[in-house]
């Protein structure tokens, strides 16, 4: 046989055995007994993976991982003294991995507190997990829920309230030398005393959150970019950032951080309408009582107080044109430079 095909099969030989199995998809969700259950997809030869857990993204136990043969695609975790579970799913043919997690992270007072981490974006990137947080306010925290905020190893946690609504609902967080606090001011349409908008506008319904969200992000393009800025500081992650609900003000922010990562608009409206499976019945009762004692109607008081994909749909869509797109926006009326933002990006995307 000539050397030359010889080496050229012997190549591809080599070729074949470099192969590697992919990771491309992962799930984490609670089953009807409260255990979770691990679902993944793979690509490329099945070669079984190696699943690994922790309470962190960065404290993951690789060590003693669980290998799972080939032809499987789920597992049930026995890990029923952890509160919180980060899961590392990775080939055990050396190829690429991906690690998930639940959306939602489960406290006792604060219902809307969610990870904006496995979010894939437009050129193949993801969002981080464990590195930034959407909530609802704090002041409903038990002696639980703050030890369990300690174990997420929270820096920063940016308060998008007024002063009025820290008076009234004062976050039960303790600040130490790990956690800082910063006051971030947005308006939610209330007034300084906590007073509602005007009547005729409440009775918008669900067309008042789109004059809402439109005056957000006008007047308050400043408070978005001081948000965003902070975030791209490694010292400043993890972090969380919250309003009253988890709803208004917290998910406009999450819309523009989000678009500003490169994750589709789809995936940022569903983000967005998670408000609506995640907030707390007592909430919404709360929120309609308030409105309909102001002389709201009931159907313009749902509006109100519901989250309708559309309307966040509607405001991204003008802020891009507006603006050339979401860099537009954040480059000039948030006031973000492009060193903050590329740094945004690098710390807040996987490769």
């Amino acid at each position: 046989m000539a050397p030359g095909r010889r080496d050229g099969r012997g190549a591809g030989q080599r070729y074949r055995r470099r192969v590697r199995s992919v990771v491309t998809d992962v799930s984490v969700q609670p089953d009807d007994d409260g255990r979770l259950v691990v679902g993944w997809t793979l690509t490329g030869p099945d070669a079984g993976v190696d699943v690994a857990v922790g309470p962190r993204p960065d404290l993951i136990d690789h060590a003693n991982a669980v290998t799972v043969g080939p032809g499987r695609r789920s597992l049930r975790l026995d890990e029923t003294g952890r509160w919180r579970v980060y899961v590392s799913v990775s080939p055990s043919n050396g190829g690429s991995g991906l690690v998930g997690a639940e959306r939602r992270v489960l406290l006792e007072g604060a219902v809307n507190f969610r990870d904006l981490g496995g979010y894939v974006t437009v050129d193949g990137h993801r969002t981080r997990w464990g590195a930034v947080f959407r909530s609802d306010a704090f002041h409903a925290l038990t002696d639980e829920d703050r030890r369990r905020f300690r174990e997420l190893g929270l820096r920063v946690l940016y308060d998008l309230r007024s002063d009025s609504e820290r008076v009234s609902h004062p976050n039960l967080v303790l600040e130490d030398e790990t956690l800082r606090s910063v006051e971030l001011f947005l308006s939610s349409g209330e007034d300084e005393t906590g007073a509602l908008p005007p009547l005729e506008q409440l009775l918008e319904g669900s067309g008042f959150l789109l004059r809402l969200y439109r005056g957000m992000v006008a007047n308050g393009a400043p408070v978005f970019g001081a948000l965003l800025t902070g975030l791209a500081s490694r010292d400043a992650l993890p972090a969380v950032f919250h309003c009253l609900w988890g709803k208004d003000r917290t998910g406009v922010a999450a819309a523009l951080l989000l678009s500003a990562l490169g994750v589709p608009q789809a995936d940022v409206v569903a983000d967005y309408e998670l408000t609506e499976q995640y907030r707390s019945r007592e909430d919404v009762t709360t929120a309609l009582a308030r409105l309909e004692a102001a002389g709201v109607p009931p159907e313009a008081a749902l509006g109100v107080a519901s989250t309708p994909g559309w309307v966040i749909d509607h405001v991204l869509t003008e802020v891009g044109e507006r603006h050339d797109g979401i860099d537009g926006y954040l480059l000039g009326p948030a006031g973000m430079t492009r060193r903050s933002l590329d740094e945004l990006r690098r710390l807040l995307l996987t490769d």
